[in-house]
C-alpha cells in the first residue's frame, strides 16, 4: 500500500474508534514508513485511548523527533504525561505547544486543566481566560476559568463564570452542583437549594441531588424535611451510605430501628477499601452507640477509620514541610501594619476541629453586629503557596485581604464585624494578621482526648481530614498544632484569646463575657443561647450546635481510654503539659 492509503486507513479506523485495529495499522505503518511522524502519534493516540498513557509517551516523542513542529504530537504528549501523572513534565510541554501554536483552544484547556492539578492558580487562570478569549461560547473552557476563579477566592466571578457556563448547558447538573456549593458557601441558602431543585427537575431520581437537597435543609436545622429526602434516597437506592449515616446521627432514638436492618445489609453488601464501606462503617457505628451497645460502636468505629485511613492516608512529610515553611517565614515577632478599616473586621476562631469552633462561632453570631461566616477559604490559597515554596510576602498578603474583603457573603457588608470559623487557620494566624492587622483571634483550647475522641467518631464529609482517621496520625498533628499555637502566641503576643472549651460549657455566660469583651463588643443576653441563634451549619457540628450547650462530653474520653492509647501514648508531653496533672 502507499503512504497515503497506509494514512487513510489510519486515520478511518482511528476516527471510528476502532483504537486496536488502528494501533496495528499505524504500528505496520511505522516500520514501512519510518521517517513519518503521524504513524507513532497514531499509534500512541491509540494506546491512549486504551488506557495506556506510558506505553504512548515514547511514541509521541518519536513523532516530534521526526518532526519537532508537529503541534498534535506536542499537545498529545503533555495530555499523556499529565493522564501519567507526570504533570509537571506535562505543565512544560503544553507550555511549549501553546507559545508554538497559540490559536489552539485544546492546548489551553489541557495547559489551564494540568496548571489547576499543579496548584499553580494564577496561572492556569491565565490559560483558561486565554481558552475563553479563544472560544467564548466553550463549556469546558468556560467551566476551567470558573474553578480557577474559586481556587483562587474569587468567588463573585466563579459564580458568575459558573453561571455563564449553565446558560451555554442548562441541563448540565454538576454545574447546578457548583452554583448552589457556592451560593451556599456565600450563606445564600434559599437561592442554593432552588438551583438544587432546578437540578432534580431534570433528573427527579438523582440520589446526588437529593443528598445535597438534604444537606441544605440539615444545615438550615430543617431536621424533619431533610429526614424526609434522606427516606427518599434510601428508598431508591437501599444501600446509600450517606443517607443512612445522617439518619442514624438525627433520627429520634425511638426511630432508629427503622433504618439499623438497612445499615447492616448495606455493611455485608459494601466492598472493602471503599468511602461506601467505610460510611456503612461508621452508620452502623452510630446507630449501636445511640442504642446503648458502646462494645459493639467501638468495633465499628475502629472498622470505619481503619477503612477510610486506607484510602486517604495521611501524609506526614507534607505536613511537617507545611508547618516548618510557616515556621520559616514567620520566625520573629510580627510588626503588625495600622489598617484603616475598610467593611467589618475578622474575627477568627480557630483551634482543632471538634474543638468548640462551631459553638463559639453560634455565640458570635447570636450578636446584632457580628455575622457568621462559616469557614472561609482563606487557608486553601495559603497551603498552595507554601507546599509550592512560592512567595508570600507584602505583595501577597494585600492581595489576600483584597480578596477576603471582596468575597465576603453579601450580607455581611452591613456588620461591624465577621466570623471565620475554620478551626485549621490556626496555621495561618501571622499571614492573616498581616492582611488584617484589625482582626481579632480566638482559640479554641480543648482537652485533646476528649477532642480526639469526637474526631474518631466522626466521619468528616468526603474522608476530609484524613488524620483524624489514625490514631498515632491524629497525635503527630495535634503535636503540630500545640507547636505552631505556642509559637504564635510569641511572635503575636496578646493577640490571641485562649478560650476553654470545658470553662465555655460550663459558665456560657461567663465565657460569652469574656469572648465579647475581647472582641470589642458590648456583650448581649442572646451570646449566652448560642442554641437559639445558631444560623446554617455546614459542619460535624450540624445536630448538636442546636441543642442547649452542655458540658456532657467532658472527660468522656475516659471511657475510651484503650482505644485512645496509642493516641495519647504519642502526645508531646512537652506541647501539652496539663496532660501530667489529669
Amino acid at each position: 500500500m502507499s503512504l497515503q492509503s497506509d494514512i487513510q486507513t489510519t486515520l478511518t479506523l482511528t476516527r471510528q474508534g476502532n483504537h486496536k485495529a488502528a494501533l496495528k495499522a499505524a504500528k505496520a505503518a511505522m516500520k514501512k514508513h519510518k521517517a513519518h511522524p503521524l504513524f507513532p502519534n497514531l499509534a500512541a493516540v491509540a494506546l491512549c485511548a486504551a488506557g495506556k498513557e506510558r506505553e504512548a509517551i515514547p511514541l509521541y516523542r518519536k513523532a516530534l523527533e521526526l518532526d519537532p513542529s508537529f503541534h498534535d504530537a506536542r499537545r498529545n504528549l503533555g495530555l499523556a504525561l499529565a493522564a501519567a501523572g507526570q504533570t509537571a513534565k506535562a505543565e512544560s510541554t503544553l507550555t511549549k505547544a501553546a507559545a508554538l501554536q497559540p490559536q489552539d483552544v485544546n492546548t489551553w484547556l489541557a495547559l489551564a486543566s494540568t496548571r489547576k492539578g499543579l496548584q499553580m492558580l494564577e496561572a492556569a487562570r491565565a490559560a483558561a481566560a486565554k481558552a475563553v478569549d479563544l472560544a467564548p461560547q466553550n463549556v469546558q473552557a468556560v467551566r476551567l476559568l470558573a474553578e480557577a476563579d474559586e481556587g483562587l477566592g474569587e468567588i463573585n466571578a466563579a459564580l458568575n463564570g459558573f453561571r455563564a457556563a449553565l446558560e451555554l448547558m442548562p441541563r448540565d447538573i454538576p454545574l447546578h452542583y457548583s452554583i448552589a456549593d457556592l451560593l451556599t458557601y456565600q450563606l445564600q441558602t434559599d437561592e442554593a437549594l432552588n438551583i438544587l431543585e432546578q437540578a432534580r427537575s431534570i433528573e427527579p431520581g438523582n440520589t446526588h441531588t437529593l443528598l445535597r437537597i438534604a444537606t441544605q435543609l440539615n444545615a438550615a436545622g430543617q431536621r424533619e424535611q431533610a429526614a424526609s429526602v434522606y427516606r427518599e434516597v434510601l428508598r431508591l437506592n437501599p444501600d446509600d451510605g450517606e443517607a443512612l449515616l445522617q439518619l442514624a446521627l438525627a433520627l429520634p432514638s425511638e426511630q432508629l430501628g427503622e433504618i439499623q436492618a438497612a445499615a447492616i445489609a448495606a455493611l455485608k453488601r459494601a466492598a472493602p477499601k471503599t468511602l461506601d464501606r467505610a460510611t456503612a462503617e461508621f452508620s452502623a457505628a452510630h446507630l449501636s452507640r445511640r442504642s446503648g451497645d458502646q462494645v459493639q460502636a467501638a468495633e465499628f468505629y475502629r472498622a470505619g477509620n481503619k477503612s477510610v485511613s486506607q484510602i486517604l492516608p495521611y501524609d506526614r512529610r507534607q505536613q511537617n514541610h507545611l508547618s516548618q515553611e510557616v515556621l520559616s517565614r514567620c520566625p520573629a515577632p510580627i510588626a503588625l501594619q495600622p489598617e484603616a478599616g475598610q467593611g467589618p473586621f475578622p474575627i477568627y476562631v480557630v483551634g482543632m476541629p471538634r474543638s468548640g469552633t462551631t459553638l463559639t462561632e453560634a455565640m458570635l453570631g447570636a450578636h446584632p453586629a457580628v455575622f457568621a461566616a462559616g469557614e472561609r477559604r482563606i487557608d486553601e490559597r495559603m497551603v498552595a503557596a507554601l507546599l509550592t515554596s512560592s512567595p508570600f510576602g507584602t505583595a501577597e498578603v494585600q492581595e489576600l485581604a483584597r480578596v477576603t474583603r471582596e468575597n465576603l457573603p453579601p450580607k455581611a457588608a452591613g456588620s461591624r464585624a465577621y466570623v471565620d470559623k475554620m478551626p485549621e487557620n490556626f496555621r495561618f494566624l501571622g499571614f492573616l494578621l498581616q492582611a488584617t492587622p484589625h482582626a481579632k483571634v480566638i482559640h479554641l483550647r480543648r482537652d485533646p482526648r476528649d477532642t480526639a475522641l469526637s474526631q474518631w467518631q466522626t466521619l468528616f464529609a468526603g474522608g476530609a481530614l484524613p488524620f483524624t482517621y489514625d490514631l498515632r496520625a491524629m497525635a503527630h498533628r495535634f503535636n503540630l498544632y500545640a507547636g505552631l499555637m505556642a509559637h504564635w502566641h510569641r511572635v503575636l503576643p496578646g493577640r490571641i484569646l485562649d478560650v476553654n472549651y470545658e470553662d465555655l460549657v460550663a459558665d456560657v455566660q461567663g465565657g460569652s463575657r469574656i469572648i465579647a469583651e475581647h472582641c470589642g463588643l458590648e456583650w448581649v443576653a442572646e451570646m449566652a443561647e448560642p442554641h437559639r441563634h445558631a444560623g446554617q451549619v455546614l459542619t460535624a457540628s450540624v445536630h448538636q450546635v442546636r441543642e442547649p450547650v452542655h458540658a456532657r462530653s467532658v472527660r468522656k474520653w475516659e471511657q475510651h481510654q484503650e482505644t485512645l492509647a496509642p493516641f495519647i501514648s504519642e502526645l508531646d508531653p512537652e506541647l501539652w503539659p496539663d496532660l501530667q496533672q489529669t
